[in-house]
């Protein structure tokens, strides 16, 4: 599954033929040639209540994302990432960049 904001400004990367057979969820859907799925219909779903459990138990501990090493050294390793380790992660970075306080700031985690 791939998540896009705005279907009108990611459509054309959406339609790409790689991505074909993959689900495309977008905050702001348009009607066009691309299927997609809007996120507003994901909320409308009928296991709510189990969603919602499942949140409840999302902490510090809890596993965010598994980000993979480059491998340069040997084969790639997964580094497995708590929602707790990428909030002093952003601490961090406000603790050493004050200026990324000032305003909400825009960041790039990651490029494909």
């Amino acid at each position: 599954m791939v998540f896009a904001d705005d279907a009108a400004a990611y459509g054309p990367a959406l339609a790409l033929d790689l991505m074909n057979g993959i689900e495309k969820v977008v905050a702001r859907h348009e009607n066009g040639s691309v299927r997609m799925t809007a996120f507003s219909d994901l909320l409308k779903s009928k296991h709510r209540s189990s969603v919602d459990e499942i949140h409840a138990g999302v902490g510090p501990h809890t596993l965010a994302k598994i980000i993979f090493t480059s491998g340069s050294t040997a084969n790639p390793k997964g580094v497995l990432t708590t929602h707790g380790m990428l909030c002093v992660n952003q601490a961090q970075m406000a603790a050493v960049m004050p200026v990324v306080t000032a305003r909400p700031p825009k960041i790039l985690d990651w490029l494909p």
